[in-house]
């Protein structure tokens, strides 16, 4: 017989898009520049300005870009979705394909990579993408690390093109105690604990794992199924 594979996508959503807020939030605020003065004794004020108006592009609108596009447009961000279909995203201002994002990336005060790793995304996010953001950009990564050129971030954050960014996946996983990204100016890093809830994920996960079941015994489709 066939095997349905399915996976429990959506059950992030609420804290997913928290903690997306709480980063562009950080960003905007110069949080990762701050922490960096910290650690090295610098008494260094950096003055920010409203998220009113400023546009963020969410590179993956899927399920956790758009929870995060939803709690940003209540704090009056523009939100742009670059998702694979290309059709409207309600949680977007505007959405487009990926042929778009190269158009895109110099009017974004704010780049989020939500995007699942597949072979048309791993490497999306290079050298040429960093030097296309505009001047003092904010980063964030929550998608895959195989999806972003962290030597190109790393060099884009050392040069000051990039006023800071926040990373939550890595390759490797842990992260080497090793590895030069721990001392990358104005780079916070967050171990791969943004969308999951320390009280939730397990239950909601069996929520929907029960629900499969019950779909499965009424020959009724299943939720998420995936290729």
């Amino acid at each position: 017989g066939s095997i349905t594979i399915s996976n429990n996508r959506g059950i992030h959503k609420q804290k997913a898009g928290e903690y997306i807020l709480l980063a562009l939030l950080m960003l905007n605020n110069y949080i990762p520049a701050l922490a960096t003065a910290q650690r090295e004794n610098l008494w260094k004020p950096l003055f920010s300005t409203s998220v009113r108006g400023k546009t963020v592009l969410i590179v993956g609108a899927g399920k956790l870009g758009s929870a995060g596009a939803a709690e940003a447009r209540k704090l009056g961000f523009h939100v742009i979705g670059i998702r694979r279909s290309g059709t409207a995203n309600p949680d977007c201002d505007e959405t487009y394909g990926p042929e778009r994002l190269h158009e895109m990336l110099p009017r974004a005060d704010f780049v989020l990579v939500t995007t699942p790793a597949t072979a048309q995304t791993e490497g999306m996010i290079g050298r040429r993408e960093f030097a296309l953001m505009k001047e003092g950009a904010g980063f964030i990564n929550f998608g895959r690390a195989k999806v972003c050129d962290y030597d190109a971030l790393s060099e884009a954050l050392r040069a000051g093109r990039l006023s800071g960014a926040i990373l939550d996946v890595f390759d490797p996983e842990p992260l080497p105690a090793s590895s030069p990204l721990w001392n990358v100016p104005n780079l916070f890093i967050t171990p791969h604990c943004s969308s999951d809830d320390a009280a939730d994920y397990i239950p909601l996960t069996l929520d929907l794992v029960f629900e499969n079941a019950a779909r499965l015994l009424a020959s009724k489709p299943l939720l998420n199924a995936v290729d």
